[in-house]
């Protein structure tokens, strides 16, 4: 926690864009570790900005950032009826034509259905993804002239490897920015966008690692709202969780 509120301190005072790489089993504590990192984020009142990956969504493209540029777009103001979302969105980027031009990539990332223009309908493969990624960093950027950012993907071992390409981009593009990124510990799975970001000296790792059994034991007390626990429950819950603060208190 206090690595990753000065880390936070640092970019607010001076621009300095990291990242931070959380890894650590399911259930040892990353989601808290960012709810705390964004908590203090907003009351310094630094734009957070964030996104989940899902088992079930590990092949849609760019399904982890749908979240993050609906909130960069500020679409929840948007209106409900199709004719009046597409006009919202077009109206978000009219100030830039640039973005105007290529507004129809965004269908991949958002339910808005633009009309393909004469430019964007002739784009496909990789000249289509390309500027679709050139779109979105710019999109990203245009936000952190605003403010800096904090910008939290959890479950990034569920990434679709638009998403990572996206995130490798990101994470040397865009700035002021903190991007924190969670993950489960990927094994022998290579993701060539993950080392690359990895090896970047403005990247920080940290490994979550189980409790100690004197906090573990302060943490399920607490849970149990008593003073302290039976010497036999103590003992079969270190047994048992190993340090799993999730699975303790389970």
């Amino acid at each position: 926690r206090s690595l990753l509120r000065e880390m936070l301190a640092r970019m607010a005072e001076s621009g300095a864009s990291s990242v931070v790489v959380l890894t650590g089993e399911a259930g040892i504590g990353k989601p808290r570790l960012v709810a705390d990192l964004l908590a203090s984020a907003r009351d310094s009142g630094v734009r957070c900005l964030g996104g989940a990956g899902d088992a079930i969504e590990r092949i849609t493209p760019y399904f982890v950032w749908r979240s993050v540029f609906a909130d960069v777009l500020d679409l929840g103001q948007a209106p409900g009826d199709p004719a009046g979302y597409r006009a919202y969105v077009a109206a978000q980027l009219a100030g830039d034509p640039e973005m105007s031009r290529v507004a129809p990539l965004l269908n991949v990332i958002l339910p808005a259905e633009l009309p393909e223009n004469e430019l964007t309908e002739q784009m496909s493969g990789q000249v289509r993804a390309s500027n679709t990624l050139t779109l979105l960093l710019r999109l990203l950027q245009h936000a952190a002239d605003k403010t800096p950012l904090v910008l939290a993907i959890e479950d990034a071992h569920w990434l679709d490897s638009n998403s990572w390409a996206l995130v490798a981009a990101v994470a040397q593009q865009v700035s002021p920015m903190l991007l924190v990124l969670t993950t489960r510990p990927l094994g022998d799975t290579v993701v060539t966008e993950f080392d690359t970001i990895l090896q970047n000296p403005q990247t920080v790792t940290i490994t979550v690692q189980p409790l100690n059994a004197v906090d573990l034991l302060a943490l399920v007390s607490e849970r149990l709202d008593v003073g302290e626990l039976l010497p036999d429950v103590g003992e079969l819950i270190l047994r048992k969780a190993e340090g799993h603060p999730f699975f303790s208190q389970e």
